[in-house]
């Protein structure tokens, strides 16, 4: 995995502190695979895909897989960004979410056994919103994010994965400055 994570800084205002490490590892591992991809289009995510980006998990089952999905679908609608223009007297507040499509295909099994029908995980189709595609492609302004991604999901713990990100932002410099106030906003805490 010699993946790099790349993304616009404008991503940073979005807030990740609800998201836990598993969560963090498998949006990052996402944009991964939605920058490889030329243009915009939906990406598909195998079983084998996500379990990469799982990897402390080593007994995830299908049917884990799928309850990891779901939660992480919950999470990714609630990513919106807010955008305010001022307009003469008017204050326009525009919301979009990151992700324009979140697509999970499910196996249902019959379990002759247990006499029920039984639900695994089969993969995943999204697709990153059109108005935030410039945040995977373009770079022009030199306002960029990026880090391997295997050294991420090495990190443990949810505050190290934002802490992590955050100082990557400003290697350019080697300085973050911020309020308590602010940096507590960012952790999360």
């Amino acid at each position: 995995m010699n993946e790099i994570v790349k993304y616009g800084n404008d991503l940073h205002k979005l807030s990740l502190a609800k998201f836990s490490e598993l969560e963090q590892n498998l949006l990052f591992g996402v944009l991964v695979k939605c920058r490889e991809q030329k243009g915009n289009i939906e990406i598909e995510l195998k079983a084998d895909d996500l379990m990469r980006f799982i990897n402390q998990r080593k007994n995830t089952t299908k049917q884990d897989l799928l309850n990891i999905a779901l939660n992480l679908y919950d999470n990714f609608f609630k990513l919106d960004f807010k955008i305010i223009k001022k307009q003469g007297n008017l204050e326009r507040r525009s919301y979009y979410n990151l992700f324009s499509k979140f697509d999970i295909y499910i196996n249902n099994i019959e379990n002759l056994e247990k006499q029920k029908l039984e639900q695994e995980f089969s993969h995943l189709v999204l697709k990153v919103n059109d108005d935030f595609a410039y945040l995977l492609h373009e770079f022009t302004n030199g306002l960029y994010t990026q880090f391997e991604l295997e050294e991420f999901l090495f990190l443990r713990g949810k505050y190290p994965k934002i802490l992590y990100r955050l100082l990557k932002q400003f290697r350019l410099t080697g300085y973050f400055i911020a309020t308590w106030e602010k940096f507590k906003e960012k952790m999360g805490i």
